[in-house]
């Protein structure tokens, strides 16, 4: 959720809602989804524009919890389930946005745009260093504040709402992602952990915090706070529907410098503080026509009742005994009552309004100022918001009836998995609203949106979570060609075999999806565990996608080599060659040998690659690993053909690598249904979408795809290219196109050449034919390289070119 303008509010007036503290020893909830986003927006440097940079941002996740370990906070990391039905129609207009700003994007105007597995990335990070982690059911915030509030400890997060939940709100924003150090005082040394390196010493995280005594100090009563943020709009209402009760709220001595929005924070701070939470509902009732206050009542209802729980969930799951119990300084609950006459008395309703329209120097934010940033009239406001309840029918039509969000509990089998994050939040999603939101990716949108490909696996999973019904649930994604969302109906699958969720192992369900699975997983059987599931990936898309070149698998196959084998010998990972040449500038010489005698590779991770061999039998090394980064290192960074010409970016390069991630998306969520029975793709150590994108561009000019890849990606570590061509001889055996040796590029080639020399041919007879007429059409020369045809001689002059009569002679 979200209070509109909330934020923007507070950090205009930081000085007066925010206090500097010092974050150390202490425990810390964390809200998962927010501080994901935050992290890939403001620290990983991540352009969006290829599809996801996954291993840099899992780095900078990795580091931001290792400082916060250097300064002995206990972080508890909540993430965000399911969609919730009232939640519906601002799902739909988010996707909308999204789907506007990803179909213009390019490398050089790259907003923070959310790549499809970010949050599976940021799981995987938490997971690594150990943190606790709960996936809640649906919206986190509650839960969040929950167990901030029985732990007593503050929040971490940048959503408006916790201003409004009383707990202590650490803005993420103002966390500094530096390590500072500073004296103990001899009275509170034996509170806080002294720094191992020097004992005298602390470390601690500067940022900034809040406490909603600073909001409700002089200004308005705790329990007001729900209304307060109902009034100016949150996810479950819009703020528009109150315009006509802004128009009525005095206005006076507020800067008109300030947004509308912001002035209306003001504003209504003011006037909820000569009000009750009843008085304030029914004035602001008294606003609508009486046939519409039941209907308003009951949104109003929905939208406080969002930050009145108190139940947690995490506090059992993370088996936090002994803590003391819940303590609230400040009550800031409320439950309209069910009894309020929502057709009030007029005599109140004229004092209302008598009261607020007196002053004749009052000024009022109308419909011509107040309201600029809004769409639509006073008079239809109502009308609007009930038309998009009602196109979430749609979608909600086949969600459980009688069934809300608080009473909804998934089988014991699917619960575990939600809870511990090993599955997406989009399983809630399809078994309590039967629907799929599909999020666009960085794609082509002339093409079929890149979830396509994916759809049977995704088919698969539905019919699993609802075996053994028949079912059918919604598909929402975009329109084809259009920055618009559509929904349509997908019906569940029939099965070949029994599915029996009780099994620890159900690998037989990959041969729904998979052709003649049970040959293709022994072939599979000869490749590393870590592997497996990559190249049963591949081999889907090859299934489904006949017309996707060779290049495409090998840079995948490349790209995974690099990231799950080179990067975890070479510790810390870097990017930059001239880090690379000072670290291991003894191994990088001229002539490729290595001054220093080999070291085996030493497994740092149970997730990395084992210690293999090449077909050889010898052993790679860490020295192979870093002449491989040395040779591929380019290819991290934005060609500079790229960015001297921007029209060189290739969206259906990056469409492809889309579908595929799709793929890897849905097979890791069917993988951990199926009880694991492959060791999951993990995609920080298998996808870089800037790397994928360069090697591609690479290999498909290639006309000898393996002589480059032997003589110049491999350069200097055979080992490497004997342990790749094994990995490829099984692929080939699978991947019909990875059979050809020679790339065939002669008929695009030789097809592309005819259309240029044609083009050329054409525009030069029709440049002649205008000159025998005395017109010359100067557009008819953009383009044109004047050259000697053969076919039928024609000359001409070019009147803009002083040296044509030259270039003619003979």
């Amino acid at each position: 959720m979200g209070v509109r303008g909330l934020t923007s509010y507070i950090a205009q007036n930081a000085e007066k809602y925010l206090e500097p503290y010092e974050l150390h020893d202490c425990d810390l909830v964390i809200d998962g989804d927010s501080l994901a986003s935050n992290l890939y927006s403001w620290h990983s440097q991540c352009n969006s524009a290829f599809g996801g940079d996954y291993d840099q941002y899992f780095r900078c996740v990795v580091n931001f919890f290792a400082m916060l370990e250097k300064c002995n906070v206990t972080p508890y990391v909540l993430l965000d389930g399911g969609y919730e039905r009232k939640k519906l129609e601002t799902v739909r207009q988010r996707l909308r946005s999204k789907i506007g700003a990803v179909k213009h994007i390019n490398p050089f105007r790259c907003i923070p745009l959310f790549p499809l597995m970010l949050r599976e990335v940021f799981v995987e990070a938490v997971k690594t260093t150990g943190c606790r982690l709960m996936r809640c059911l649906f919206e986190g915030d509650d839960e969040v504040s929950v167990l901030a509030r029985k732990l007593k400890c503050p929040v971490l997060s940048y959503d408006s709402d916790f201003y409004i939940h009383n707990v202590l709100y650490i803005p993420s924003i103002t966390v500094s992602f530096r390590v500072h150090k500073r004296k103990i005082p001899k009275k509170i040394r034996n509170k806080i952990s002294p720094d191992e390196e020097n004992p005298a010493t602390y470390n601690f995280l500067d940022c900034c915090i809040y406490s909603v005594s600073n909001l409700v100090r002089n200004q308005l009563q705790a329990n007001m706070l729900p209304l307060f943020a109902t009034l100016l709009g949150n996810d479950y209402i819009n703020g528009r529907l109150f315009r006509k009760f802004y128009a009525n709220v005095s206005m006076k001595n507020i800067g008109k410098r300030s947004s509308p929005q912001q002035r209306r924070i003001v504003g209504l701070l003011r006037w909820l503080q000569k009000e009750t939470v009843d008085s304030a509902i029914v004035k602001v009732l008294s606003r609508f026509e009486k046939e519409k206050r039941p209907w308003m009542l009951r949104q109003i209802d929905a939208a406080m009742g969002g930050y009145n729980r108190e139940d947690s969930k995490a506090f059992d799951f993370f088996a936090l005994e002994g803590v003391s119990p819940l303590c609230n300084s400040i009550e800031n609950t409320y439950q309209i009552s069910s009894d309020m006459d929502v057709d009030d008395d007029e005599e109140e309703i004229d004092e209302f309004i008598d009261s607020e329209t007196d002053d004749d120097d009052d000024e009022m934010v109308g419909e011509g100022e107040g309201d600029k940033d809004e769409d639509g009239d006073d008079a239809e406001s109502v009308e609007e918001e009930q038309a998009m309840t009602d196109n979430n029918e749609e979608l909600q039509e086949n969600a459980l009836p009688s069934e809300t969000s608080a009473e909804f509990k998934p089988p014991d089998w699917i619960l575990q998995k939600v809870l511990a994050a090993d599955v997406p939040r989009f399983i809630i999603d399809l078994l309590h609203l039967k629907l799929y939101v599909n999020s666009p990716q960085i794609e082509n949108f002339v093409l079929n949106d890149s979830n396509e490909i994916a759809l049977p696996i995704l088919e698969l999973i539905f019919t699993l979570l609802h075996y053994p019904e028949p079912n059918h649930f919604q598909y929402l994604t975009r329109v084809h060609r259009i920055s618009n969302v559509y929904s349509k109906k997908i019906e569940s699958i029939p099965l070949r075999t029994a599915f029996d969720p009780t099994q620890s192992d159900n690998i037989q369900m990959f041969g729904e999806i998979i052709e003649n699975f049970e040959r293709k997983f022994e072939l599979i059987a000869d490749l590393p565990e870590n592997m497996r599931l990559f190249v049963l990936a591949m081999v889907y898309m090859s299934e489904r996608n006949s017309s996707v070149a060779q290049p495409f698998y090998h840079s995948l196959l490349l790209g995974l080599l690099l990231m799950s084998k080179a990067d975890e010998d070479v510790q810390p990972v870097t990017r930059d060659p001239r880090v690379l040449q000072k670290r291991y500038g003894s191994v990088l010489t001229e002539s490729g040998t290595p001054k220093k005698p080999i070291k085996e590779l030493v497994d740092r991770s149970d997730e990395s690659m084992e210690t293999v061999a090449d077909s050889t039998g010898q052993t790679i090394t860490t020295d192979d690993s870093v002449h491989f980064l040395r040779n591929v290192l380019p290819l991290f960074q934005i060609s500079d053909k790229i960015r001297e010409k921007h029209t060189d970016f290739s969206s259906t390069i990056v469409h492809t690598f889309a579908e595929f991630q799709a793929i890897v998306f849905n097979l890791n969520c069917l993988n951990s249904l199926l009880g694991k029975p492959f060791r999951p793709i993990f995609v920080s150590k298998s996808f870089n979408g800037t790397f994928l994108y360069n090697m591609y561009v690479n290999l498909r000019d290639r006309p000898n795809i393996d002589h480059f890849i032997r003589h110049h990606v491999f350069t200097d570590c055979d080992r490497y290219y004997h342990f790749y061509a094994s990995i490829l001889t099984v692929c080939k055996s699978m991947i019909p196109c990875l059979t050809d040796t020679v790339c065939d590029k002669s008929k695009k080639g030789k097809a592309t050449r005819n259309y240029r020399r044609n083009r050329r041919k054409q525009k030069l007879k029709t440049v002649a034919g205008n000159r025998q007429d005395g017109k010359i059409a100067d557009e008819a020369f953009d383009d044109v390289e004047t050259e000697e045809l053969k076919d039928g001689d024609i000359q001409f002059t070019d009147s803009n070119n002083k040296f044509a009569t030259l270039l003619n002679c003979n």
